[in-house]
This record gives structure tokens, sequence and C-alpha cells, in this order.
């Protein structure tokens, strides 16, 4: 796709009105993105099979992983017209900076995909008895229990998304790997044409 854009430009950038410009350019900026997450992804995900990977847990202030994560997104989100509502929190967890935030940018990109346009995804942090949960729920296809269970498992295989965007079918296997190197589980509900709830939960 960086490609086939990028030659787009160089071959027909003096005929294109600056219009045409700006958005070849922004879909460049977003696929670009996309591909620097897949490699994070990939690139440590490997880490992990091959047991070289440092999980190195600090003290981390959530609002902060979460806004930064948002950010990354939103253009991507702008796209569908899909509106973010993040209520902000003052909690903090013990876990690896890299691989929490990587994991958290999975499930809000995850929502993204199978949002439909003109909706909100809505993330929230809640502090329970014995552990911290990061909540993305979004309003997008939903899914029945047998495919939730297989991403549960870490068995999932990729789907196109509402606006057919692709995916390597990695990123809720990474998710839930990275969550688990940092002692907390991977749930979720969800239901066909209503939406879904993916929930991080770490230990308080």
């Amino acid at each position: 796709n960086i490609s086939n854009l990028s030659n787009l430009l160089r071959q027909y950038r003096y005929d294109m009105a600056e219009s045409e410009k700006d958005e070849t350019l922004i879909q460049l900026d977003l696929s670009s993105k996309h591909l620097v997450n897949l490699v994070e992804n990939i690139l440590l995900w490997t880490r992990t099979q091959i047991g070289n990977l440092e999980n190195d847990p600090e003290k981390l202030w959530l609002d902060s992983i979460m806004t930064e994560s948002i950010e990354i997104l939103m253009p991507v989100a702008s796209e569908k017209n899909i509106r973010i509502d993040y209520k902000k929190t003052d909690l903090y967890v013990n876990a690896d900076y890299n691989l929490l935030s990587i994991s958290i940018r999975n499930l809000i990109s995850n929502a993204i995909k199978f949002s439909h346009t003109d909706t909100t995804i809505k993330i929230f942090v809640a502090e329970k008895d014995d552990s911290i949960d990061i909540n993305v729920k979004d309003e997008g296809v939903g899914l029945d229990n047998q495919k939730l269970e297989s991403i549960l498992n870490g068995d999932y295989t990729s789907e196109l998304g509402t606006n057919n965007e692709k995916g390597s079918g990695l990123g809720l296997k990474i998710t839930k790997e990275f969550i688990e190197i940092n002692g907390g589980t991977l749930t979720g509900t969800s239901k066909p044409n209503e939406g879904s709830t993916f929930i991080i939960k770490l230990p308080l």
C-alpha cells in the first residue's frame, strides 16, 4: 500500500489537485503507522517465542499510556468518523511499558477495525478488589461465543474489518501473551451485531 501510494504521488503529482495530494498523503501516513505497529508486534512476539524478551515491570501511570495510544490511533478512527470516549484515570499499574502500550493499542486498533462508521468506542479503567481493568468497548459487528472463545484462547484468525481492512491475525494473540507475561489476563464479552468489550486485567 505504501509503495502504491508513493508511486502514485511520484507519477501524477503534477496532475493532481491539492485536495487529492492531501488525501494521498493522509493515506500514506496511516499506512506507514500501521506498518510500524505491525513490525513492533512481530519483533516483540518473535522474542517471546525464542525466550529472549525482556520483561521490565515498573510503576506506570495508566492515563499517560492510554492518552498516547489514543493519539496514535486517532487518525485511523477519524477515517471512519469513529469517536473515542476515554475517561481519565489516576490509577497506576506495575507492568512493562512496551508490552502494555502495544497491548492497549492492539485492542483499540481492533475496536476501530470492527466498528461501523459514526459509532463510539468507550475506554475506561476500573479498580476492582484484586485487579485493575482496562476496558475497550465498541459498537461494532460483535462475535458469537465460538469466535470469542477462540480469541481468548489465542487461536484467532484475522478477518476483514467493516471497511475491508486487512490484519495480520497476530494482534489479539500477541496482546494475550504480553498481558500474561505481566501476570494479567485478557477477558471479553461480545454479541453479534451489538459490539464487543475486551478487558485487560492486571494485578492490583
